[in-house]
């Protein structure tokens, strides 16, 4: 299965967005259950009304945090991890430079199978040395670059681990290979 990356805005709306529905729900969650201990002699409160509102908020807190985890780069899903460590890069490649109104655009399709990462790079002229950005990528994403294609439009970087080398003299007394 082929995944599409198309990195064009900066990532501060969504920070600020990952940081409102975490504390909204944590408030969600805490002020029903200290309105109720503050003001239940005062208001004569139901105590279900403001549990159920605070296990919602816990749920919803707890769905945030799951959420930003996984699609974070310490993400144990391989294939969200690799998307977020391409949006990072891409960040730190283009460094959000603008041209007037018009933010460049770079595009990724990766795969994840058989423990290599297939990545195919649309850079729309922003990046000339390649080759030199596969070198950063392999370090960046920490893998190691198996194969680099160049192609008018796109690269495609191939990345696992190496083969196990053989021991030749082994090889030669087993007769094995």
């Amino acid at each position: 299965m082929k995944h599409t990356v198309t990195v064009r805005v900066a990532s501060n709306l969504m920070t600020s967005l990952k940081i409102f529905s975490m504390m909204s729900s944590l408030a969600l969650a805490i002020l029903p259950m200290l309105i109720y201990s503050n003001g239940k002699e005062i208001f004569h409160l139901e105590v279900n009304l403001f549990m159920t509102i605070s296990i919602i908020g816990l749920a919803c807190f707890l769905t945030t945090v799951s959420i930003i985890y996984l699609s974070s780069r310490f993400s144990p899903i391989q294939s969200l991890q690799i998307r977020k460590k391409l949006i990072l890069f891409t960040e730190q490649l283009t460094k959000q430079t603008e041209d007037g109104k018009l933010k460049h655009s770079v595009k990724w399709h990766y795969k994840v199978k058989d423990k290599k990462i297939t990545i195919q790079l649309y850079s729309n002229g922003l990046v000339d040395d390649k080759r030199k950005l596969g070198g950063q990528l392999s370090e960046f994403i920490a893998e190691n670059l198996l194969s680099y294609k160049e192609a008018s439009q796109y690269v495609i970087f191939i990345f696992g681990q190496f083969p196990a080398r053989l021991n030749g003299k082994e090889v030669l007394e087993n007769d094995q290979l």
